[in-house]
């Protein structure tokens, strides 16, 4: 039996996307591939999130269910060793969009590209929301931060420590190093303080385990 956080992505996912036989079956293959045995923070937990983020936005039905379609495609395909998983999750949206003829595939796909670099592909709002929305977990809690930040190095245990605590600090320190962290401003009031607060606190405990 699926659980209340499954039963939920799935009513949302029938909302967006129809009732149809081919979504039915789509949504089984995405809530496999978020429950793949390498996923820590990259799972259906990640989604529901950033839909939580993104149902509090007062957008309009289609902006709705064009920034919902890239929150459910975008990490759909993740394997750490791989430099390409945007690319393919982009082609994976496009194949089930262009089954259902959504009106905006483009758009859904360049919401997703953008998570490479994190910085929005076009001058649309849709693009600010939905990165801030993916990065609110920056701003959250230090408890809930840590668990976070653990379930990444998870994600990359075959990575050795000494790399990865380089890496990490290199990736952090570029969001840190941001004039603003968060695009839109409803994002910004709620999440920067606490994120840059997170941030540079997993940043000093990093450069503290270099010399233990």
């Amino acid at each position: 039996m699926p659980g209340p956080l499954s039963q939920d992505l799935k009513e949302t996912w029938l909302q967006i996307s129809g009732s149809s036989e081919s979504s039915l079956s789509e949504f089984t293959s995405i809530e496999r591939d978020y429950s793949s045995s390498n996923r820590y923070y990259h799972t259906l937990d990640h989604i529901s999130s950033i839909i939580e983020q993104i149902e509090q936005l007062n957008l309009e039905p289609i902006e709705f269910k064009t920034i919902t379609f890239a929150a459910f495609y975008h990490d759909i395909v993740y394997d750490t060793r791989s430099n390409d998983n945007e690319s393919k999750s982009s082609h994976r949206a496009r194949r089930f969009l262009s089954l259902i003829e959504y009106t905006d595939i483009d758009l859904v796909c360049d919401l997703i590209i953008s998570t490479i670099d994190h910085r929005p592909l076009r001058d649309n709002p849709l693009f600010e929301l939905f990165l801030d929305a993916d990065l609110s977990i920056l701003g959250a809690s230090p408890v809930k931060y840590r668990e976070y930040a653990e379930n990444i190095r998870r994600e990359y245990a075959w990575v050795d420590e000494a790399r990865y605590v380089t890496g990490r600090i290199d990736i952090l320190s570029r969001f840190l190093n941001r004039d603003k962290l968060y695009f839109s401003n409803e994002f910004r009031n709620r999440f920067e303080t606490q994120a840059r607060k997170n941030l540079q606190n997993e940043i000093n405990e990093l450069n503290r385990s270099k010399h233990e």
